[in-house]
């Protein structure tokens, strides 16, 4: 039971500092401090952040809410295009994807072959039995 208080208790804390931290109105000096870091961090906006940099770590660095940091860069910056490090992360994905499409499309047509395969040789073997059933009647008419 105890258990469950504290886990309320955590849980409604969080939350509170959400509302807070939401509440939290941006002064002029908050918006030049974050318009600063960002002119720092923000490469342009053609590759966005530099190197290690996102929304997230700018507020975490300067704690403030992540909205203000959105909020800044997105009038004064451009979009949150990522750093390097993320291009290169969904850059590697979508290779890796490919290669996973290419492999199971590579199966599947294997699929398709085995069973082409598999039909054929039942058709021969039913052909074979067919002959061995004809040349054992005329063994039989030959003795």
């Amino acid at each position: 039971m105890a258990n469950k208080k504290e886990m309320l208790n955590s849980t409604s804390s969080s939350a509170l500092q959400v509302m807070q931290e939401n509440a939290r109105v941006m002064t002029r000096e908050d918006r030049r401090i974050v318009f600063e870091k960002l002119n720092e961090v923000y490469v342009s906006d053609k590759v966005g952040y530099d190197k290690g940099w996102t929304d997230e770590k700018v507020a975490t660095d300067l704690g403030v809410p992540r909205a203000w940091v959105r909020l800044i860069r997105e009038e004064n910056f451009g979009d949150e295009v990522g750093n390097e490090d993320i291009r290169k992360s969904l850059e590697e994905g979508q290779t890796l994807i490919g290669e996973i499409k290419k492999i199971r499309e590579g199966w599947l047509a294997d699929q398709a072959s085995i069973r082409e395969i598999d039909e054929s040789m039942r058709r021969l073997v039913s052909i074979g039995e067919k002959v061995e059933r004809q040349l054992a009647e005329i063994q039989k008419v030959l003795k």
